[in-house]
């Protein structure tokens, strides 16, 4: 497994550039990647971001980038391809190193795998809950698209936790 990518500079505010190494997630990541989805909030209860993992590198329309910043996982961004359009998933930056280009850097790197791949399109799905950070994507020339999003549970998750027409503990 090659263990080189490219860096790129990032504007930190406390500290001016700091160099941001992106390249392809490696084994050994798992347990730092899965704790910055925690402190960004983007794991929800139906989604098992160990399976999520293993999904996304067992295929090969799917990748997995992180950043890293002197040997430390500040970002990540899952990205696939179908064939039509490319998706984008967790993409997460670290708190502390937010606003400071890390996301921008990641999304290029997410953009320039689907060009690669043969995608002329890129779609980003956002929870409603956070809606905020449409505006990063905004920034980055995204905007709202022409379709609505609907979804079918296709096998149920066993613990609902609330979720609308999803087993709950108390009917198993």
């Amino acid at each position: 497994m090659q263990k080189s990518s490219p860096r790129t500079s990032t504007n930190d505010a406390a500290y001016g550039f700091v160099a941001v190494r992106i390249r392809a997630f490696w084994s050994e990541d798992e347990a730092a990647v899965i704790d910055l989805w925690r402190r960004c909030d983007l794991i929800r209860p139906w989604n098992d971001p160990v399976g999520d993992i293993a999904q996304c590198l067992n295929n090969i329309s799917s990748t997995l980038f992180v950043a890293s910043e002197d040997g430390r996982i500040i970002g990540s961004v899952m990205v696939g391809y179908d064939g039509h359009r490319g998706w984008v998933y967790y993409l997460a930056v670290d708190p502390e190193k937010q606003k400071r280009g890390n996301g921008r850097a990641l999304m290029r790197q997410a953009e320039t795998w689907i060009l690669q791949k043969g995608g002329r399109k890129i779609h980003a799905m956002i929870r409603e809950e956070n809606l905020a950070v449409s505006e990063f994507y905004r920034s980055l020339s995204y905007e709202n698209g022409d379709v609505r999003l609907m979804q079918k549970w296709l096998k149920p998750y066993p613990f609902g936790d609330g979720i609308p027409g999803v087993t709950d503990k108390s009917s198993l």
